[in-house]
């Protein structure tokens, strides 16, 4: 049996699921929005673990013979309201005791044919780099300092063509008076930002790369599936993102060299990734610019354009366990 651990509104999720039926193999989707009711682990050398769930579906380990970490987590169900009855202190501790049993379910779930981790599901954007570039993937020129003197530094070093992003994820916040999601991806740089406080929360600075076009891949089990992403627009496009928001671009599949596919399979083996979204730039004199991945990522947008079926794909590897 397939096991899946997704969430209910989760698009790519449906998508496998109609070719896993297709494949006439049996799974059991776990969404995250699903709480646990029921719960146990008995430890012998048969070791059995069961688990139901407020669906009124049971699942039991034994049977499960693939896994596909798509996002979310196990909850149990005396987490999903807010109970007045137990100290913050107590509720510290029984949340530290249940992460050692889902991270114990995780692992335990890892072990078999398996697709996408839990543990690996936010990756250090840092050591991503880090590792990129000692294997010879070039990247962009970064600079991460809470100094304003450096930042200026920085700045001039890279011919005022600078950006900032998120260190770790994509920061939002929900504007309750528009009714609207607020979120920052990527901004410019510009030296009217210099004219703060000497000493500042530490921020991810990078050189601002000329682009040709834009490229993403999406990683699969040793395998590149990649689109290059044109602007078709005439506007200075910082973030390509924005574009494949208001359909102002033009995407087309794209063959990688094969020292790069070689190189971004070395790059996911460092990070313990068997899938994920990559992003790369490709520059005007054709150099490839790694800027960062996703283990995560969404593919739909890949797959359909390009015609790589990769919903089908993802089938096919979970049930050849």
């Amino acid at each position: 049996m397939i096991l899946i651990l997704t969430n209910s509104k989760d698009y790519s999720t449906n998508r496998v699921i109609d070719w896993i039926s297709y494949f006439k193999q049996t799974y059991f989707r776990v969404n995250f929005e699903d709480a646990i009711i029921s719960f146990s682990i008995n430890l012998s050398k048969t070791e059995l673990i069961e688990i139901e769930f407020d669906t009124g579906k049971k699942i039991d380990f034994s049977k499960i013979n693939s896994f596909w970490y798509r996002r979310g987590n196990f909850i149990l169900n005396l987490f999903t309201h807010k109970n007045t009855e137990y100290s913050n202190e107590l509720i510290d501790h029984l949340n530290m005791e249940w992460e050692t049993i889902f991270t114990y379910l995780h692992r335990k779930l890892e072990k078999s044919h398996h697709l996408g981790s839990f543990e690996t599901e936010h990756i250090n954007k840092i050591e991503a780099l880090s590792i990129a570039a000692s294997i010879d993937i070039e990247i962009p020129q970064t600079l991460i300092s809470n100094r304003k003197g450096n930042m200026k530094k920085f700045f001039s070093k890279v011919n005022d063509k600078c950006i900032t992003k998120s260190i770790s994820e994509i920061f939002s916040q929900i504007d309750d008076i528009e009714n609207k999601i607020l979120y920052s991806i990527i901004s410019e740089v510009r030296e009217e930002d210099f004219l703060i406080s000497d000493n500042i929360f530490p921020t991810l600075l990078q050189e601002r790369i000329g682009r040709q076009f834009d490229l993403r891949i999406f990683y699969l089990d040793k395998k590149c599936y990649s689109m290059a992403i044109f602007n078709t627009t005439t506007d200075d496009v910082v973030d390509i993102r924005d574009c494949l928001n208001y359909a102002k671009c033009r995407t087309v599949p794209y063959k990688i060299p094969s020292e790069l596919n070689e190189k971004i399979c070395i790059l996911m083996n460092k990070l313990n990734l068997n899938t994920g979204s990559l992003d790369f730039v490709v520059t005007e004199d054709n150099r490839y610019i790694f800027l960062e991945v996703n283990p995560i990522g969404q593919y739909s947008f890949l797959s359909e354009d390009c015609n790589y079926y990769i919903d089908k794909k993802i089938a096919e590897y979970l049930k050849n366990n």
